[in-house]
């Protein structure tokens, strides 16, 4: 590629002005940021990166709490001992106060689910709602006693 050549401009008038552009050649070669590369041919195809002015950023060195006091650690999930369940026979006693019965539930759906916060919502809306009529009968009846005692010393 030449260091020198000319560019024919057309204008809006359809004159044509001839521009003469230099080319400054890097003196270093490319960084090598990824792309491909043939292996048969030697011809390297740089990515975007490296072709590109890059802006600098600035990043601020972040501290956040988590990074300054966070220890890692790794527990072993193997036990020391073995464990088994021994099953109650001829010759052996197994004790039976400590355990515990354990009873399973009636199964509770997703709909049930639903139902029940429905209906947990409008028990706390009516809660509230009386709540705020509550209030506002106090803030009238206290309005029409001041109201009656202004009228009163009169």
């Amino acid at each position: 590629m030449p260091n020198k050549f000319e560019v024919e401009i057309r204008l809006s008038d359809n004159q044509i002005k001839i521009v003469t552009v230099e080319v400054e050649k890097q003196q270093r070669p490319k960084p090598y940021f990824g792309g491909y590369r043939n292996n048969r041919t030697g011809v390297t195809y740089h990515h975007s990166f490296s072709q590109t002015d890059q802006i600098v950023n600035y990043h601020p060195d972040k501290n956040e709490r988590m990074v300054q006091t966070y220890q890692y650690k790794t527990k072993s999930t193997h036990m020391m001992r073995e464990h088994g369940t021994q099953m109650e026979k001829a010759g052996v006693f197994i004790d039976r106060r400590d355990d515990k019965m354990i009873i399973p539930r009636r199964y509770f759906s997703s709909i049930m689910w639903l139902k029940q916060r429905e209906e947990t919502t409008l028990y706390i809306q009516c809660r509230v709602r009386g709540w705020f009529a509550r209030k506002r009968c106090y803030d009238l009846r206290k309005a029409k006693q001041d109201r009656e005692h202004e009228l009163m010393a009169l």
